[in-house]
């Protein structure tokens, strides 16, 4: 089962992030989704918690159309920008503006308009981000996409829906990981995560670069 996680304060969608987590604060959204690329076997529905109301829910119990992608999935399949996401969320499409400095969301047709605001709007750890952001996906904990009217749910008025990115949080769990890649034109890139558990179930830690 998926286990709820812990409502915290995040910082960075890419780079440098650091999570610190408390208890009392409510809880926070954890997801896991179904393989749709047929390497692997589905999860059952009742491992697949959203949410897409502010509140855990099993994905039956929903009444929105929501696309759920976990951090396994994300891991298994390398997706590591936003515009991979597209590919596993059947309504979705991501492009980048001219400037390729954020990034237009589309979903069902409604995107954005010049001079009007974007009738998608993007959330990392249930914080709007300016221009839509153009991140990376960093100890990312799931994506969510909402599709459809989503009012002022979660901050602000999105017609055509609302794309959610959720940072991995802080767990009682020691532990953590280190990634380091090589490739084309000496592409060299790494990735390390480290999970501290200052106090259980009190003060819980998570730190990245």
């Amino acid at each position: 089962m998926v286990k709820p996680l812990q409502k915290g304060i995040s910082y960075g969608f890419g780079g440098i992030a650091v999570l610190l987590a408390t208890t009392g604060l409510g809880a926070g959204g954890a997801a896991a989704a179904p393989q749709t690329d047929g390497k692997s076997a589905a999860m059952p529905v009742d491992d697949i918690v959203v949410t897409a109301r502010r509140k855990e829910e099993r994905i039956d119990k929903v009444p929105v159309s929501v696309s759920v992608v976990s951090s396994d999935v994300i891991r298994r399949q390398n997706l590591t920008s936003v515009q991979d996401v597209q590919y596993l969320a059947p309504s979705l499409n991501v492009s980048t503006n001219t400037a390729r400095s954020s990034n237009n969301y589309t979903l069902r047709g409604q995107g954005t308009t010049y001079g009007t605001d974007p009738s998608v709007v993007a959330y990392f750890a249930e914080v709007p981000v300016p221009g839509n952001g153009n991140g990376a996906l960093f100890d990312m904990g799931s994506v969510q996409v909402l599709n459809g009217p989503q009012g002022t749910l979660f901050g602000r008025n999105s017609v055509g829906g609302a794309i959610l990115f959720s940072p991995a949080r802080p767990t009682n769990e020691p532990g953590g990981y280190a990634r380091v890649g090589y490739g084309n034109y000496s592409n060299f890139q790494q990735e390390a995560v480290a999970n501290v558990p200052l106090m259980d179930d009190k003060l819980l830690l998570r730190a990245g670069i």
